[in-house]
């Protein structure tokens, strides 16, 4: 607290202002601003109120010193931490800046400590050809810097043709695609089918527009809210690439229905309202779509392990939406594009290899996850049988040792008789037993305990 307080102090130590600019650079990274804040004139008024004896650095301190040492600090943190790592997953995505720049960023997913940690190891402006060859250099030259370039189990990305060849073919490395975008794909492509349902949502969009460029018609809405004792709402837009804001869009339609209606006929230049049967089909669209939104934010943590919820969400999305009724021919039709385009893309993951194990290895889930017994049972066997292979391995290891030390045991025979030593009998019934089991055995035991 004494940092933040005025005292009779001349100048600040430099433990002090060391702390005063780690904060500094904490808060512009954690909360994305630009470098430029350190010259704006609010924050060195606020700055100078907490601590007159603090001055700010000027940007070009800010950008070619503190940043670059506070990075290099964390960075040599990081890589020590990850050098202590076996194994690990990445995530990479290519994408496009407001500015028009295409970058690269690579995240990496490891557990260290019993602790899950997901943490962006680089994002580099990628300026040349988004070729599979280029991309796999630049993925290649990133695991080298941070020395995992044989530690990856899985590289995770979109299902873009370039960036898995670059995975598969150049890195030679397993590739998985991002569920939650294949999800949203899937999502796209039902609604795109139905033509009713486009002209509806896109009604829907003209209609919140109107009442976010026109003042009168905001104001009017709010009034009318207030007469009706209604929550204050306002309507919200919705992004067209984005099928899970046109949700939203609509959830908060219904929810602004009365008051919208109510003042829709006195307002002027409004464009075309919705009728009552439209109401109705928005009414069946929002929860069709409900169950897709909250699969994708469950696949959308970072703080737990996504893998093993693929499958029993796959299998619970078509349960719900095969449930769910439906009044409307849109609706249905929505609920049945949904249904046969998430059979299509994604209930093959049940037969994924990394999907199937990390499922039946949950003990929340097991073969209960599964919507066929037979992927279950195939699960299982993929599991037994590598579990057996390192028992194999692991047993050949202590043969070894045994083999070394048995001259050992020879030389204190004769020093015990085998007529007087208690153990013996049970050395002999373990002994029995073990030459009986094998790695398979074993790893069936291990895997039904």
């Amino acid at each position: 607290m004494e940092l933040f307080c005025t005292n009779k102090k001349d100048k600040l130590s430099e433990s002090e202002r060391e702390l005063i600019d780690r904060s500094l650079i904490k808060m512009i990274a954690l909360d994305y601003r630009p470098i430029s804040i350190v010259e704006n004139i609010g924050l060195l008024y606020y700055s100078k109120q907490l601590q007159p004896l603090y001055t700010s650095p000027n940007r070009k301190v800010l950008s070619t010193q503190m940043i670059p040492n506070a990075y290099n600090t964390i960075f040599q943190q990081l890589w020590a931490m990850l050098n202590y790592v076996e194994h690990v997953s990445v995530t990479t995505d290519i994408w496009t800046s407001g500015s028009t720049k295409a970058f690269l960023t690579l995240t990496c997913h490891f557990i260290h400590n019993d602790k899950l940690w997901n943490t962006v190891l680089a994002t580099e402006e990628f300026s040349e050809r988004h070729t599979g060859e280029n991309t796999a250099n630049m993925l290649k030259s990133m695991f080298e810097v941070w020395n995992i370039d044989k530690k990856i189990v899985a590289v995770v990305s979109d299902n873009g043709a370039n960036i898995k060849n670059a995975i598969i073919e150049h890195l030679n490395l397993r590739h998985h695609a991002c569920v939650a975008h294949t999800l949203n794909l899937s999502v796209q492509e039902a609604i795109s089918k139905d033509e009713t349902v486009k002209q509806l949502i896109a009604k829907c969009r003209t209609i919140v527009s109107h009442f976010n460029h026109s003042v009168v018609a905001s104001e009017r809405l709010k009034s009318m809210q207030k007469q009706l004792r209604c929550p204050l709402y306002k309507v919200k837009q919705d992004v067209s690439t984005r099928w899970n804001s046109t949700l939203t869009m609509m959830e908060r339609l219904l929810l602004l229905k009365d008051p919208l209606s109510a003042i829709i006929v006195s307002l002027p230049n409004v464009p075309p309202f919705l009728t009552i049967a439209e109401w109705e089909i928005i009414s069946d669209l929002v929860p069709v779509l409900k169950p897709a939104e909250l699969m994708t934010s469950e696949l959308s943590g970072a703080r737990y392990s996504t893998m093993s919820r693929i499958i029993p969400l796959v299998r619970g999305i078509q349960h719900l939406l095969m449930n769910k009724k439906t009044k409307s021919p849109p609706g249905k039709s929505l609920k049945d594009g949904l249904l046969d385009v998430i059979s299509r893309r994604l209930c093959m993951l049940e037969t994924n290899q990394l999907c199937a194990k990390a499922t039946f290895l949950d003990p929340r889930f097991k073969k209960v996850g599964f919507g066929l017994p037979a992927n279950a049972d195939n699960a299982q066997k993929l599991i037994v049988t590598e579990l057996a292979n390192i028992l194999n391995l692991k047993s050949g290891l202590q043969n070894q040792e045994t083999d070394s030390s048995l001259s050992n045991d020879l030389s204190n025979e004769n020093q015990t008789n085998e007529g007087d030593d208690p153990w013996a009998h049970f050395d002999e019934k373990a002994t029995k037993i073990r030459s009986q089991s094998t790695p398979s055995s074993e790893a069936n035991v291990l895997i039904k305990s």
